[in-house]
Order: structure tokens, then sequence, then C-alpha cells
């Protein structure tokens, strides 16, 4: 069984190794592509308290997904914590 931290890591690595890459819709809000439905998004929000919450499947099920995990390591780049 999958720890939390371990579906965390396969997110990120998903999300760097297929080049997931959120659009800015506004403040706290994203949209990125789907790669298994072509013509298809996913919206993701950020809270003030930095709280992600996507709306694919996978997040649905309470998983952490490569969507949420892009838009988080944009955000940490928007404000200087880690490396481009």
């Amino acid at each position: 069984m999958m720890t939390t931290e371990m579906r965390l890591e396969n997110a990120a690595r998903r999300a760097r190794d297929e080049r997931v890459r959120p659009v800015r819709l506004g403040p706290g809000q994203y949209v990125v592509a789907s790669s298994s439905q072509p013509g298809h998004g996913y919206v993701v929000y950020v809270d003030t308290d930095g709280a992600v919450a996507c709306n694919c499947p996978a997040a649905q099920w309470d998983n952490p997904c490569k969507h949420a995990v892009a838009v988080q390591l944009l955000e940490q780049q928007d404000k200087g914590q880690v490396a481009a």
C-alpha cells in the first residue's frame, strides 16, 4: 500500500516527466491540460492558506495529483522558494 508521501512523490515525478504546465487564470486559480483527454483540462484552486484542490479524478479520491503538485511547484517558484 502506498503512503501519502509515496503518492506525493509519484505525483511530483509525473508532473516533471510529463511536463505538466499550469496556466494561471487568476489569483489562486489555474487550469492544467489533461494528458489522457485531449482538449480537456482540470481546474486547480489554491486558497489563502496554501491548500490546493483539483477537480481531476485522482483528487476526487483524496489522492495527490500531478496537477495540484505542478501548481504548488509553480507557486513556490514564483515566491523564489525552489529553483526553476
